[in-house]
């Protein structure tokens, strides 16, 4: 296994896993996937932070397993600089291979390396991941809600 940062060859690989989650996680619910949309979150997050990739060693060059985005920003109370999570994703069938823990890793030296003072991550509602961060010195700061507005029965302001 090799994990390394993402290149322009990796975009479609990485765009293919981003709509794979969005697919099998209840994001799909709420946002549809649209591929020149994701390739261009893809470049801005190369412009802002780093993506990491998973890469099967044995396989043909861009057979990728997994990839973690990250993006620098200054956090908007403090100004601190913090690294913010956009995507994370694992293929079902490389779990077992510890790409995930691989992938934070890099995220963290990578932030560390960066002077950023927090890396936030997201846990996906009734997964283990928030338990998986927990053992690796993470804490629960807020659960985030969402609902659909536009396009739904949601009931209309008074």
């Amino acid at each position: 296994m090799i994990i390394r940062p993402a290149t322009l060859e990796d975009s479609a690989a990485v765009c293919r896993m981003a709509i794979r989650f969005l697919e099998e996680t209840p994001y799909g619910e709420l946002v549809t996937p649209n591929e020149v949309k994701i390739a261009q979150l893809m470049l801005q997050c190369l412009d802002l932070g780093v993506i990491y990739v998973a890469e099967l060693e044995d396989a043909p060059p861009h057979t990728l397993v997994g990839f973690l985005a990250l993006v620098a920003l200054a956090h908007p109370v403090s100004g601190d600089p913090f690294a913010e999570e956009l995507a994370w994703w694992v293929q079902p069938e490389a779990r077992h291979l510890s790409v995930g823990p691989r992938l934070l890793a890099h995220g963290e030296r990578w932030a560390i390396a960066h002077a950023l003072r927090m890396l936030k991550m997201v846990a996906p509602a009734a997964s283990s991941v928030g338990g998986f961060y927990e053992r690796r010195g993470y804490r629960l700061v807020e659960l985030t809600y969402c609902k659909t507005l536009l396009g739904s029965s949601a009931p209309q302001p008074e």
